[in-house]
């Protein structure tokens, strides 16, 4: 067996271990947060594990880059742990030559990363807030093709899609009697939605239909409606940027650009999922001075203890970098792309620095 599948194929397993291990971590947290719902409507335990269960892979996308640089470092202190490490270095093998056998794994992760942002993020999203809106109230909404249906008390309420600031457009509102004649129906090119849940449609054409067969129409700028969903369903009827998939948010974006319409949180993230193989590769490199640098008698609790330390640190950073350049409207490609880039230039500064430590020691 070569180097590079031995620490390659070590370095795979771990990482399988631990993402399975903060990916449902995280999802406990988010599972004690769907608990909130439970009693609304008729929303049940059961309903918060299925939601939960459903937007499990994206919190798997989002924390890749934090397992891969955990799974880096307990690879390479195992190693060391057992003196493999001072042992392949003795036979002549470069630190080179092992940063570049976990370094190989970047590939297939992005593109196991990819395929789930495509494929699987997107459809589990979509019936995960599906199911929770259902369950939470009347109106049983049923969404399609990226708008929804819902029904209450003998009125239909059809929104064919959101807009980028997730604002309905294309409403179609029907009232029916109870023995299913149709008394009025409402267009609106959008609604705008108030604080207290009230929607104000704007260019109604209303069309009102007597018993007698009668048909009046007229148009109205704008027109106040009650709806009889609550705003809770209403934010769960879109979906967020981060649950589209990137050929979507390329969509979004194009379509946008061309309506003069405001897309800074798709760029943002379309940005953050293509950032993802850098992120990645900045973890792999920013391990590598730790891995070599602990000592044989090291424990799994201090890779643990730095990668959690790093991983945080990057969080925060992105976090505030991104904030920062909404505020600023700075360009989405250099507030994604910035985080990692500086964790890579800080990576090969300590590994330059242990490199020239080494040198300087053999010379002695």
């Amino acid at each position: 067996m070569t180097l590079e599948r031995y620490l390659g194929g070590l370095t795979a397993r771990l990482f399988m271990l631990v993402s399975a291990g903060i990916t449902g971590l995280v999802s406990l947290f988010g599972f004690v947060s769907q608990l909130s719902l439970v009693g609304s409507g008729g929303y049940h335990v059961t309903d918060a594990l299925l939601n939960t269960l459903l937007t499990a892979p994206g919190r798997f996308v989002t924390l890749s880059p934090v397992a891969l640089l955990l799974a880096c470092l307990l690879a390479l202190g195992s190693l060391a742990r057992w003196s493999e490490l001072q042992a392949f270095q003795a036979l002549g093998h470069p630190p080179a030559r092992l940063i570049g056998a976990q370094a190989r794994l970047v590939l297939p992760l992005t593109l196991v990363i990819l395929g789930l942002a495509q494929f699987v993020v997107p459809a589990a999203q979509f019936i995960a807030q599906t199911h929770q809106a259902q369950a939470l109230g009347p109106g049983a909404p049923v969404l399609a093709n990226g708008g929804f249906w819902a029904e209450h008390e003998g009125q239909y309420l059809n929104v064919r899609r959101f807009n980028y600031d997730n604002t309905p457009q294309q409403i179609d509102i029907y009232a029916f009697t109870p023995d299913g004649q149709l008394t009025t129906a409402l267009h609106a090119k959008r609604a705008t939605i108030a604080p207290d849940g009230t929607w104000t449609l704007v260019q109604v054409q209303e069309t009102d239909i007597t018993p007698s067969g009668i048909i009046t129409t007229a148009d109205h700028p704008t027109q106040s409606w009650t709806p009889f969903l609550t705003t809770r369903q209403m934010r769960l009827l879109s979906l967020p940027p981060a649950a589209l998939s990137p050929l979507s948010l390329i969509r979004f974006i194009h379509a946008g650009h061309q309506q003069g319409a405001e897309v800074s949180r798709y760029e943002q993230s379309l940005w953050a999922l293509l950032s993802l193989p850098l992120s990645a590769l900045a973890m792999v490199l920013i391990a590598a001075p730790f891995g070599f640098g602990a000592p044989r008698q090291t424990n799994a609790g201090r890779p643990l203890f730095i990668g959690a330390l790093i991983g945080l640190a990057f969080e925060l950073c992105q976090q505030l970098i991104t904030q920062t350049g909404e505020r600023l409207a700075l360009p989405a490609p250099l507030t994604a792309l910035l985080p990692s880039t500086l964790l890579l230039i800080i990576a090969l500064s300590l590994l330059s620095q242990q490199q020239n430590h080494l040198t300087r020691r053999r010379a002695t």
